[in-house]
């Protein structure tokens, strides 16, 4: 049968082509006036060629009017557009139409209440509404304690209380030149005077008064003996601690123990060095303490590195000795080399190397 069809079909299409106003009726042999080409059936359809967008997009200059099936949209389209310019409408989708009237209202709904006694409860609104009602929960955590608030103003100040009775007994003087005046009451309390000059203070033998002050400075005028018992007496600080006369010592004497320079290095100086001992792995020269911020110190160097150690400076600078010394090193297992300072430069004091 479909053979039969396309057969027919396609001798129309001949038949038209011959004829400039002839009409073809596919299951019909009426067409319609209107119409060029009807197909009629009552049991099946027209089918149009199925393409994909891409597909569609690939035609070259489709005709204006041109239908196909959109199977990438699954819709029918028409070019309503130009062969250059295709625009595709999907075909049997018209304007919205106007907004249809409002339907009736409809009936209003149960309320919660009415739901509640439809399920078979029995009671009031307010048991209903206590119904929702959880149980009360735990007492929660005391919060924190809040700032203290702005102190108040002050009140008034109270009316004086009533006078006290008189005190036991009296005011006495002891001592001389003491005058006490008045009658231990509020109009008239008691004054104690003192007549005569006042105790002076005085100092001697080193200690220097001034005002009610004592303190240490000046002349002793007699020997002195401070026992120490087995207590040390030590001065602090970095201060100079100076003797004018001569100084003499019953006991022993302590210096600080000679420090051992590190190695392969300029000997550098500490504030209560006295001894510097060089040993034999020492490959350093000889450089002294600033002279200007040492007047007056002694010092001493030990070499016993195996070798002469150099004098870095012996022209007379402030960390050098003095040209006229004519020493320019300290040889090595030389005893102690003992310099002092004259403010300037450096002297040798004993044993020269």
């Amino acid at each position: 049968m479909k053979k039969n069809i396309y057969k027919f079909l396609i001798a129309s299409l001949c038949l038209m082509a011959g004829a400039g106003y002839a009409q073809v009726g596919v299951g019909t042999t009426t067409p319609n006036d209107s119409a060029a080409l009807e197909v009629y059936s009552t049991s099946k359809g027209l089918l149009l060629p199925r393409l994909t967008a891409s597909q569609r997009d690939a035609i070259t200059l489709p005709a204006k009017g041109l239908m196909i099936f959109n199977t990438t949209a699954n819709e029918l389209q028409t070019n309503t557009g130009t062969p250059s310019s295709p625009i595709w409408t999907a075909s049997g989708v018209g304007a919205t139409g106007p907004q249809g009237a409002t339907g009736a209202t409809g009936a209003d709904g149960l309320s919660s209440y009415q739901i509640w006694l439809n399920a078979g409860n029995t009671g009031t609104q307010a048991q209903f509404l206590a119904s929702l009602r959880g149980a009360t929960g735990a007492t929660g955590a005391t919060g924190a304690t809040g700032p203290q608030g702005i102190q108040g103003l002050t009140g008034a100040t109270g009316p004086q209380g009533p006078a006290g009775a008189n005190g036991v007994g009296g005011v006495t003087t002891a001592g001389t030149n003491i005058t006490i005046t008045g009658a231990g009451t509020v109009a008239s309390p008691y004054v104690v005077s003192a007549s005569g000059s006042a105790t002076s203070t005085t100092a001697s033998n080193g200690l220097t008064a001034s005002g009610s002050d004592v303190k240490l400075g000046g002349t002793l005028s007699s020997n002195t003996t401070i026992d120490q018992g087995v207590n040390n007496l030590t001065f602090s600080g970095t201060g100079t601690t100076i003797v004018g006369g001569s100084f003499q010592t019953q006991g022993l004497l302590y210096a600080k123990p000679p420090r051992v320079h590190p190695v392969a290095s300029s000997i550098t100086w500490q504030a209560d060095d006295v001894v510097i001992l060089l040993q034999s792995t020492h490959t350093g020269n000889i450089v002294f303490p600033s002279a200007s911020a040492n007047p007056n110190r002694l010092i001493g160097i030990n070499n016993r590195s195996g070798s002469a150690r150099i004098i870095t400076n012996t022209t007379g600078g402030d960390t050098g000795i003095y040209a006229n010394e004519a020493l320019t090193q300290i040889a090595s297992a030389s005893g102690v080399s003992w310099f002092i300072s004259d403010g300037t430069s450096w002297r040798l004091y004993s044993g020269r190397p």
